[in-house]
């Protein structure tokens, strides 16, 4: 691969990025690749070649220790970046990555550096092959936390740019771009009926002026197939998804890692489906692309692990589904750290089916801890403490300390309540849980205020 050349700013990039300010120049030393310090940003151009093939490195110089958070910012292809210990293997696991953490198709990740030290830095387009003008930024600390709506805000402003680039160049497929990045801002906030509209005549454009089978069309597919299963349309969904799983093979390879997301997606519609002896074998697939590909102690690697352990589950072999938990919940924690909402997940996870198993004494301390991590991390009115709080208390219901139990219910669905709105069926499945454990205190009237038109509920 030739060394990256320093491309000249020919438009304005607007002030949307997470990173703040005005940021000095880079030097780039002939012969060597761009040389980034904290403070300062390398404007480069992504050359022309296949998604996943086509690279730029940098070296990051930390002069002092502590985080440093590094962010692409770009109209033109969607990133992904990663950051190595300087002089490790080219196969050789990242420290940090991220695909899509910025604004918009742009990737944000926050490294711990120490002091004197060099590091590998790494952009690569996602499914894009048509390059582009990208700069890399990189501030000391970790970047400044955005509001819901300050980061909407700033992702429309994003599309905006993406839209008036496209009408300055004539160019199709900034045209379909916009389409896909709108329509998943519509998807994110739960207006399907626009998303949908919006994808599938992003996926349309992108098949009129792509090549066949590429990996972009694959995207945007896929993307279409999440919405659709979130509408309930699951038959138009596995068409794209299946769509998507044959594109990447085509056009990627078997055993690429992009395949093994499809895999995962095609297998997750089927068990929501309720075919978990044809998700199966798909979730097995995934993890042995993603445990060769990527290594065994990948986030996506966790992923699988976990699937796997899902459906398992699913079809009542909570044996075999433990040691897969259990495994999940080591990778996440060695590749994420102790206090990551994905090892949060894994401990709830573990503690469902240690429950099942009957081991009430085992699964308690899990569900606690994934409690006090969603708490901590994502505050103390997120959908995910809520889920943590149910969980425990099922398992109190079900050990039958029925006064310990109520308060955990309410304090869920009061947060329900307040993320949801009251009309909303996650909040009535909260409701028919602590209507339950009313009516297993003998409480038939509360019972019945809380849940007035239903006579049995499922547990959550």
């Amino acid at each position: 691969m030739s060394l990256p050349q320093a491309a000249p700013r020919t438009r304005s990039f607007l002030a949307i990025l997470l990173l703040a300010g005005s940021v000095a120049r880079a030097s780039l030393a002939a012969g060597h690749a761009p040389v980034l310090h904290p403070g300062e940003t390398v404007r480069l151009v992504m050359p022309k070649g296949a998604a996943g093939r086509t690279s730029l490195t940098l070296t990051l110089v930390a002069p002092a220790g502590g985080p440093v958070t590094i962010e692409t910012s770009t109209l033109d292809f969607d990133t992904r970046l990663k950051v190595f210990a300087a002089g490790s293997a080219a196969e050789a696991s990242p420290m940090a990555e991220d695909d899509n953490g910025g604004i918009g198709l742009n990737s944000r990740l926050t490294v711990e550096c120490q002091a004197g030290r060099d590091y590998r830095v790494v952009v690569r387009p996602v499914n894009d092959d048509w390059g582009g003008p990208v700069e890399v930024s990189a501030v000391t600390g970790p970047a400044p936390a955005l509001d819901r709506e300050e980061r909407q805000q700033r992702v429309a402003a994003y599309w905006d740019a993406v839209e008036a680039e496209g009408q300055r160049t004539g160019s199709a497929i900034l045209d379909a771009r916009v389409q896909l990045g709108r329509g998943s801002m519509h998807y994110l906030v739960g207006e399907y009926p626009e998303a949908r509209r919006l994808l599938e005549a992003a996926l349309k454009r992108f098949s009129e002026v792509l090549p066949p089978n590429h990996p972009t069309t694959a995207f945007c597919s896929t993307r279409l197939a999440t919405t659709l299963m979130r509408m309930g349309d699951f038959a138009a969904a596995r068409t794209r998804y299946e769509r998507a799983l044959a594109i990447r093979e085509k056009a990627l390879g078997p055993d690429h890692p992009e395949v093994a997301t499809s895999l995962n997606n095609l297998a997750n519609l089927l068990r929501a489906t309720g075919e978990f002896a044809a998700a199966r074998p798909l979730y097995q697939r995934a993890l042995a692309i993603r445990e060769q590909a990527l290594g065994p102690d990948h986030p996506d690697v966790g992923e699988s692990l976990n699937n796997l352990a899902i459906v398992l589950k699913d079809m009542g072999d909570y044996a075999a589904a433990r040691p897969l938990y259990e495994r999940a919940l080591a990778v996440r924690e060695r590749a994420l750290g102790p206090d990551h909402p994905d090892v949060a997940a894994s401990l709830n996870n573990l503690a469902t089916v240690l429950q099942d198993l009957g081991d009430y004494a085992a699964a308690r301390p899990l569900y606690q801890r994934a409690l006090a991590i969603s708490e901590k991390v994502r505050g103390p009115d997120h959908p995910d403490v809520a889920a943590g709080l149910t969980g425990l208390a099922n398992l109190l219901t079900a050990m039958a300390e029925y006064a310990a139990a109520r308060p955990l219910y309410e304090r869920a669905l009061a947060i329900g309540e307040k993320v949801y709105g009251p009309d909303r069926p996650e909040v009535a499945l909260l409701a028919g849980n602590l209507a339950v454990v009313l009516q297993d205190q003998g409480d038939y009237a509360a019972a019945r205020r809380s849940a007035p038109t239903i006579r049995t509920w499922p547990r959550a």
